[in-house]
């Protein structure tokens, strides 16, 4: 046994492969003997000192039969050595730093493995780890762990040559490419194939490529980085493949700083933009509404989870020359509710009187029909009043279509460090459901921070995050944090893009991609927003400050108000024509409305108390004298506010 012991040391080579080991040696020791007597005979044969003829084919036999004998030793030789003794090539001071942090005595190696000897009474290290060091600090190999044998006491792990992270990895898309549900972050080494691969973020594992790394599909991503590190270009990425994917995935941004978001208007596939932490919660509270109600509907279906939904009729409803499904989110903007407590201080938040929610086009539908909405607005589309009223949307039917809905939350400590906390409340308790439950309703949260904290995320909120990313430079704390372990020394912020990604217990070291707005993100050319937006124009006219040309407002129409307007028979006849506040001058183009509260102005009236906002523009005639028409130029911007009224004072 212990000569068994000594011959593993010095061979390295597994303990099952010993007997063809001895075996090898018996060949190479009979091909050595043979060669000899065929070079003995092959000697005597050429040196004419063979006895007669007879004795000279005797011989040549001899010395065919010594040749052949020899060539079938080496043969098997290399046959055997070829297949189970071949060693891989590794660093020479590998089982140094295996005995330092394993108790390693003993490396076997196959052509392409090590099979690294570990002491089960010593202290526990932890072998990715160990691993993954081995590589770092390797000139020459790359070494990937495969497995942990706890009952023969070793580890395996694959030698290759050394082929590393790509320093750059510029992104373009793929417009052949069917797997929306995959989302492209950036390059690293797949420990299956040995290769540089595409790292994703998959949404669900319906749609299967080979070529990408072995990533969990996952609920939830975060994105934990420093400035400069390429946290905000990771998230451009994702906002990228959302617009090139808009039939299939929908996303709503919360940036409370207001930087990162605020050109993502006309973006397809991008809902809206919360920037306020009121808007925040709107947003986190309709995704978890949409989950519950995905839940009852699956429930219904009779399937567990809502990609595996097939051939079912639902609802789907008409807008804007459109179709939308019943559970696709809109923004929606509404004047504020002066019912609701916060009123005053939501009323500081949104100086205009209108604040934006999101809400499922079914919602919309019923809160119009149940007269539950504030003057509600809609985005403008190219040949239609962004303003809804019942009946402007139709109810249909068609068949049901999944769309993932992505919340993407860029700096989530400003979002949690708000004074608001019934606000903060709905908001932890919607993020934590979501976690947990998203993934078979197809709800994901993408959570972007400088750094995680307590107070950020929670313990139990990190448990559910199943992939998480680090970009730039960065402490032990915030590795221990995001990876439950210090890499710190691993980090490379020196490289532009560099990081780190764990899905499940697998670690990539990654180069993310770079992403160009401008080239990458696809727009809506009509909506109206998208006009203004500085990406857009620098990627369709060359320069964002570029004058947008006039045909390319052809067709958008003028938005009229709809909630507190009504069809009358004639004009109003007071002394000056007026027709009310908040009521433009009549336009020949439109049918003449008025607004339900109006005021009867004389020459005698000496103030007139109006709504916030409201505005009076009377349809001054030709006859008035320069004295009326100076009094109507007023307007209620500028006058004093009193008790949610504003009072205009006439000098007359």
């Amino acid at each position: 046994m212990q000569n068994g012991k000594e011959e593993q040391v010095l061979t390295g080579i597994l303990p099952k492969h010993l007997a063809i080991s001895r075996f090898v040696k018996v060949m190479i020791g009979t091909g050595i003997a043979f060669l000899i007597i065929f070079a003995i005979l092959f000697g005597i044969s050429i040196s004419n000192k063979l006895p007669d003829i007879s004795s000279s084919i005797y011989y040549s036999y001899i010395e065919l039969g010594a040749l052949c004998i020899c060539g079938v030793a080496f043969l098997l030789w290399g046959i055997l050595h070829l297949l189970f003794l071949r060693k891989c090539g590794f660093d020479d001071w590998v089982l140094e730093i295996a005995n330092k942090y394993l108790g390693t005595q003993v490396i076997f190696y196959t052509h392409n493995r090590l099979f690294i000897e570990f002491s089960r009474t010593g202290k526990e290290v932890d072998k990715r780890d160990f691993v993954s060091t081995m590589s770092d600090l390797s000139d020459h190999f790359s070494y990937f762990y495969i497995n942990t044998y706890i009952d023969l006491g070793y580890i395996e792990v694959v030698v290759t040559p050394k082929q590393p992270v790509p320093t750059v990895a510029p992104y373009k898309f793929d417009e052949s490419r069917k797997d929306w549900n995959n989302i492209y972050l950036g390059l690293s080494i797949n420990n299956t194939t040995l290769k540089v691969a595409p790292l994703t973020w998959k949404l669900n594992d319906n749609i299967k490529d080979d070529k990408l790394l072995n990533t969990l599909p996952s609920t939830s991503l975060v994105i934990c980085g420093g400035t400069g590190g390429g946290k905000s270009v990771t998230e451009n990425g994702i906002v990228s493949h959302i617009s090139h994917f808009s039939d299939n995935i929908m996303m709503i941004g919360v940036d409370m700083k207001k930087v990162e978001f605020n050109l993502l208007q006309g973006v397809k596939g991008v809902v809206g933009v919360a920037l306020e932490v009121d808007e925040a919660r709107d947003a986190f509270v309709a995704f978890y509404q949409l989950m519950d109600k995905r839940y009852k509907f699956m429930a219904t279906a009779g399937v567990n989870n809502v990609y595996n939904i097939r051939n079912l009729t639902v609802n789907y409803y008409t807008l804007f020359g459109r179709e939308y499904q019943f559970d696709e989110i809109f923004c929606v903007w509404q004047d504020l509710d002066r019912t609701d407590r916060n009123y005053e201080k939501m009323a500081k938040m949104h100086p205009d009187g209108r604040s934006q929610t999101f809400m499922t086009i079914e919602d919309i539908y019923n809160g119009l029909k149940n007269n539950e909405l504030r003057n509600p607005k809609l985005v403008e589309y190219r040949g239609y009043n962004s303003y809804i009223k019942d009946g402007d949307i139709k109810k249909t039917t068609g068949e049901f279509k999944v769309k993932a809905m992505i919340l993407l939350i860029d700096e989530m400590n400003a979002l949690m460090s708000s004074d608001d906390y019934r606000a903060l409340d709905d908001i932890k308790t919607a993020l934590g459901q979501i976690l947990r439950l998203g993934r078979a309703a197809g709800v994901h949260v993408c959570i972007a921070a400088q750094s995680i904290t307590q107070g950020t995320i929670n313990s139990d909120q990190m448990n559910n995050i199943q992939q998480r990313i680090i970009v730039g430079g960065f402490d032990d704390g915030a590795s221990a944090r995001l990876f439950d372990k210090d890499i710190s020394n691993r980090s490379k912020p020196q490289i532009k893009g560099r990081g780190f990604c764990m899905s499940g217990n697998e670690f990539y070291e990654t180069q993310f991609f770079f992403f160009k707005q401008a080239r990458d993100f696809v727009f809506d050319e009509d909506r109206l927003d998208t006009y203004n937006n500085k990406i857009f124009r620098e990627q369709k006219f060359g320069d964002e400050n570029a004058e947008v040309p006039k045909e390319c407002f052809e067709g958008f129409v003028e938005q009229i108000p709809n909630e507190y307007i009504q069809e009358v028979e004639e004009e109003p006849d007071d002394e000056f024509g007026f027709y009310g506040y908040g009521r433009e001058p009549k336009s020949p183009s439109r049918k003449k409305k008025q607004f339900t509260d109006t005021f009867a102005i004389s020459k005698n009236t000496k103030e007139v108390s109006v709504d916030k906002g409201g505005e009076i523009v009377p349809d001054i005639q030709e006859e008035s004298s320069e004295e009326e028409k100076k009094i109507f130029t007023i307007k209620t911007d500028e006058v004093s506010k009193e008790e949610g009224k504003k009072k205009i004072t006439f000098k007359i």
